[in-house]
């Protein structure tokens, strides 16, 4: 994680460019530099030799800056987060937006079921969404909204939990990492002590793994990286990409398109832009990097 940080990133290039670069190798074994890029690809699901380096060390130091390093996590699950967020509002559920109608009059909002008006709106769907245009724009967004939507990238993942009747790992065990293994990734759901790992497939890896078994995949990664065949109690398989409310994780910036992460913020008429594919200064791809872009447009709103 130290050696990361001296990655070169004064002019704009992909990772992989930065990564060869004789400074960087210099300070750095082979072993530590593949560690590097396994790292890179797989925790910020990007193509390293499309990804933006400078977005990359913007988003490392952004993530130092609120300790992002230290393992946290809600006992309860992650639901509570909007669940929280809800309290005192009206939500509608299982009603899939189709199209915004939008004026200098306002917006009209049309759903399945249902129509909505109001002087404003908040968009946050998705990059994935907005790259697949499952939601209509009547009249159709501006060419510079549009090119920023396209710029950015939306980074497949695959994610499997697995439990088990009791661990098969040593105690001290947080983060396995398993390279060369269609699922390279495994982690403890700490601090929680239940037997159980989560496994973690991203960018090219996750790609690899489209129509086929993800939890037999999973284990046959796992069984290799620990010598020991494993049979699970239960699993759970999460695949975004496949996700029509998703198309992919979360974003990330290739090389040359910094600016478009400004763009796809900036209000579009009554049209407000917020989700963590709008957050310029670090923080994309992650909940509190989303929620400061909700708080940003709600201050938009007035």
């Amino acid at each position: 994680m130290e050696k990361i940080g001296l990655l070169p990133a004064a002019r704009e290039r992909t990772v992989a460019q930065a990564l060869r670069t004789s400074r960087f190798r210099l300070r750095t074994n082979a072993e530590e530099k593949q560690l590097a890029a396994d790292f890179l690809e797989g925790f910020n699901a990007a193509r390293l030799d499309r990804a933006s380096v400078k977005a990359i060390v913007q988003q490392t130091k952004a993530s130092e800056k609120v300790e992002g390093e230290r393992i946290a996590r809600l006992s309860r699950g992650y639901d509570l987060v909007p669940r929280r967020l809800a309290r005192g509002l009206r939500i509608g559920l299982g009603t899939k937006v189709r199209e915004i109608r939008w004026s200098r009059k306002g917006v009209r909002i049309l759903a399945e079921g249902s129509t909505l008006e109001a002087a404003r709106a908040i968009v946050t769907v998705p990059l994935g969404v907005l790259q697949a245009g499952s939601v209509r724009f009547v009249p159709a967004l501006p060419k510079w909204k549009t090119r920023a939507i396209a710029a950015l990238a939306m980074g497949p993942v695959v994610k499997v939990a697995l439990l088990f009747e009791r661990p098969h790992w040593p105690d001290d065990l947080a983060f396995l990492h398993a390279h060369g293994e269609a699922v390279p990734t495994f982690w403890r759901p700490l601090p929680s002590r239940a037997p159980a790992l989560v496994g973690w497939a991203a960018s090219r890896n996750a790609e690899a793994l489209r129509g086929r078994d993800l939890a037999a995949a999973a284990l046959r990664s796992l069984a290799s990286a620990l010598g020991e065949r494993l049979r699970p109690v239960r699993t759970l398989t999460f695949d975004w990409q496949a996700d029509e409310l998703a198309h992919g994780a979360y974003s990330w910036v290739p090389v040359g398109e910094m600016r478009a992460q400004p763009a796809l913020a900036r209000p579009v008429g009554p049209l407000h832009f917020a989700g963590e594919a709008t957050h310029f200064e670090g923080a994309c791809g992650t909940v509190h990097g989303a929620i400061e872009t909700g708080i940003r447009a709600a201050h938009e709103v007035g």
